[in-house]
């Protein structure tokens, strides 16, 4: 599925099944308004046939294959299982048997080895005993050094065997707990090196990217490259393999978000760019950040924007911080130049002499989406206004109020005995765990020294006490990006990236001891903005 915009090709690649697709294209006039529109039938063919019960087949992604069994009998379900003569088994998550042939990727494997695979049905029955190589990772793909500094132990090994490298603008890999890559993003026509960056693996196997115009960005950049500089133009949905699933803009969204917003009696926003983050939400939906760029007195100013999109990834709700928060609270004040660091690369508002704004507040810099399935809220972290707040979304019909805000000049208190110095700066990806636990990455920027920190906060919300029974002092300094999460065992990793070296440790007067390292993974740059957040992953790679 491709939103309009102003190419007139898009590629589609069906792997779930064979059969007859009917596809249908509108064209609109921006101009005129008028459409005109087109349909098409393609039919697909399976990989097997009767006299073959399965099948590997390789992918655009050397490390990725594509494995495609019989039909099998309605009622049942079928997995796979593949693995190297030197590694434990990876299963696929069952998928029902519905009368078609069955297709499984099959990831997290290694260059250049062999695997053996076969599939299972829920009543026992095996298919073959397959096998496959993969192929070597072009030369071309650029990777930085990585080097492991400890080794996994269990249980962290085999429950989470893999890291997500979600690197800014470079090559988005996983690897091992060894530093081995098992997976990486494909380059390809729709997206050059360095042209966006991944945001999230969703459930099913697919990852959501934001990604650049090419011929945009060359100019709003001045032909800076894709590595340092884009528009981030495209919300992407890829699958495994790299081949993309459906696709929007922010330039045709900032026209259904204003006509939605006047309808409500909102003034209208101007979208410049994605944003940080992209969830998949219970019922299908997509939540994701946009950055406006609005005038507020003399002053040019860069707000965030919650947008939720249906399964056809048309708006269904919008959600301002300039509706809600005081334009005049900005606690780091942070300025933003075109195309700087974490900067938009162009601003559109002028000044009233009419020239562009050659600088604007980054007032918010909202980075993290969190669901909350209790109420049907939604949880941001607001890295600039160094707050966590909780907005009313209530599953759609909400509207859009702040529930509470976490942080230094908030809604909560402190719990007694801790130091204002607990509080958070400048934080990143702050989620809900089953067990009500909020874990944060606290980058510290206002603090004295500021040492990053891994944190875990209990919320009353009956009192409005918060405690951070968490408060893990990192030893490292990392100004911007980040990420901490509660494994299931209930380790919690803070995992620092664009770290700087620094003399001095940062003392905690609430958890002076360090906790046991489990694994540590030291990736080297491959350019000086490729940096970005690492991500556990548990032994589910495949689809």
């Amino acid at each position: 599925m491709q939103d309009y915009y102003s190419t007139n090709t898009f590629p589609w690649t069906p792997t779930d099944h064979e059969g007859t697709y009917d596809i249908g294209v509108t064209a609109w006039s921006e101009a005129t308004g008028s459409i005109g529109q087109s349909y098409m039938s393609v039919t697909v063919n399976p990989r097997i046939n009767r006299h073959t019960p399965a099948v590997i087949s390789s992918t655009n992604n050397p490390l990725v294959a594509l494995y495609s069994a019989a039909p099998c009998p309605a009622g049942l379900q079928m997995r796979v299982s593949f693995k190297s003569a030197h590694s434990s088994a990876i299963y696929t998550p069952y998928k029902p048997c519905d009368g078609l042939t069955m297709n499984f990727y099959l990831g997290g494997m290694l260059a250049s080895t062999t695997y053996t695979a076969q599939h299972f049905l829920s009543n026992g029955a095996a298919g073959p005993v397959l096998t496959h190589t993969t192929g070597s990772i072009p030369s071309d793909v650029a990777l930085p050094s990585r080097s492991p500094l400890a080794g996994p132990e269990a249980p962290t090994s085999t429950s989470y065997p893999f890291l997500l490298n979600a690197t800014i603008r470079g090559t988005t890999f996983a690897t091992d707990l060894y530093g081995n890559v098992v997976w990486y993003r494909t380059p390809n026509e729709n997206v050059p090196f360095g042209g966006g960056y991944l945001v999230r693996l969703w459930p099913g196997g697919t990852f959501v990217t934001f990604d650049d115009d090419p011929v945009n960005s060359s100019h709003a950049c001045h032909g800076a490259p894709a590595t340092v500089c884009g528009d981030l133009q495209f919300l992407r949905e890829y699958d495994m393999a790299g081949n993309i699933i459906r696709t929007t803009n922010w330039t045709v969204l900032n026209g259904e978000v204003n006509a939605l917003r006047k309808r409500q009696g909102h003034s209208a926003v101007r979208l410049i760019t994605f944003s940080h983050d992209a969830i998949l939400l219970p019922n299908g939906y997509t939540a994701v950040f946009a950055t406006d760029e609005e005038v507020r007195g003399t002053q040019d100013v860069l707000s965030d924007v919650v947008i939720v999109l249906d399964t056809n990834w048309q708006v269904s709700w919008v959600w301002s911080a300039l509706d809600w928060l005081d334009v005049n609270r900005a606690p780091m004040h942070v300025m933003c130049v075109a195309a700087g660091g974490g900067c938009p690369p162009q601003f559109f508002n002028t000044q009233p002499d009419g020239k562009v704004f050659t600088q604007a507040l980054d007032w918010t810099h909202a980075n993290s989406l969190y669901y909350d399935s209790r109420d049907g809220s939604i949880v941001l972290s607001i890295r600039h206004q160094c707050w966590v707040i909780k907005i009313n979304y209530a599953n759609g019909t909400g509207d859009g109020h702040i529930i509470w805000r976490l942080g230094s000049g908030g809604d909560f208190t402190l719990a007694s005995g801790y130091p204002a110095s607990d509080w958070f700066s400048g934080q990143h990806n702050a989620e809900f765990h089953a067990n009500g636990i909020l874990t944060l990455f606290d980058n510290n920027n206002l603090g004295s020294p500021p040492i990053a920190h891994g944190q875990a906060w209990s919320l009353n919300t009956s009192t409005m006490m918060a405690t951070p029974i968490k408060n893990v002092d990192l030893g490292v300094s990392s100004p911007a990006l980040g990420t901490a999460q509660l494994l299931s065992k209930g380790t919690t990793p803070g995992r620092p990236v664009r770290s700087l070296p620094t003399s001095r440790r940062a003392s905690n007067t609430r958890h002076p001891a360090r906790l046991p390292l489990i694994s540590k993974l030291t990736v080297g740059p491959i350019a000086p903005s490729a940096s970005g957040t690492f991500t556990p992953q548990p032994n589910n790679t495949a689809k």
